[in-house]
């Protein structure tokens, strides 16, 4: 496929053409918010047409339900980077709270499934519920691991849905409008304060996670 740019024609396969067109729509979405996901400005970044998007990803929709199967993969990805630790040794929650934090709240997908939510009624939320149920199957089967290599029980599921939700629902909160609530905590503008939560919100699920035994059966 073929693209100008000024003058200059520029000549890229049909996957790079995908990938840079994800990439400003990404980058539109991180800056603006949905509502700077128009396909004609994304074409003019990177230099296609209107038609050239469609061909792509048929539809607007189509887009959005691409940038978010692409969001769900690269927090699977990071999660399970930050979750790899040696045999025996627990998880570094706070590594993992930076990974989903950015991709929620940093990235803008937070206020992405909150916008698909709201634009649809409440009727498409599978990029939400795709997500959560991903992280919990990857957590999960990585928790009882560690703790079969420490000689431990397993885990419930319950305690590691209970753990993603509330990780998923403080990033998303965050995403949506935590410079409005830290404003409350009259820190709006202290470059430190995201760091600084996340970093006690980190520790917060690590000693939860350090601390848990699994309950013993019921007699």
């Amino acid at each position: 496929m073929a693209a100008v740019i000024g003058s200059k024609r520029i000549r890229r396969t049909s996957e790079e053409a995908r990938r840079q067109i994800l990439d400003a729509a990404e980058a539109r979405l991180t800056n603006l918010g949905p509502e700077g996901l128009r396909l004609q400005d994304i074409g003019r970044d990177v230099g296609l047409s209107h038609s050239a998007i469609l061909h792509h990803f048929e539809s607007r929709d189509g887009l959005v339900k691409a940038l978010s199967i692409r969001a769900t993969e690269q927090l699977r990805a990071d999660v399970l980077a930050a979750l790899t630790t040696p045999a025996g040794k627990t998880p570094d929650a706070t590594q993992v709270m930076q990974k989903v934090f950015e991709v929620l709240s940093e990235r803008g997908y937070a206020r992405l499934a909150a916008w698909l939510t709201l634009e649809h009624d409440g009727g498409n939320q599978g990029f939400s519920q795709q997500m959560i149920a991903e992280l919990i199957r990857v957590i999960h089967t990585i928790r009882i691991d560690h703790h079969a290599a420490a000689g431990i029980a397993p885990p419930v599921e319950e305690d590691t849905a209970n753990i993603v939700l509330l990780v998923a629902t403080v990033a998303y909160g965050d995403g949506i409008m935590g410079h409005a609530l830290r404003g409350a905590a009259r820190r709006p503008d202290d470059p430190t304060a995201r760091k600084d939560f996340r970093l006690w919100f980190g520790r917060l699920i690590q000693a939860h996670m350090d601390s848990y035994f699994p309950p013993r059966d019921k007699p």
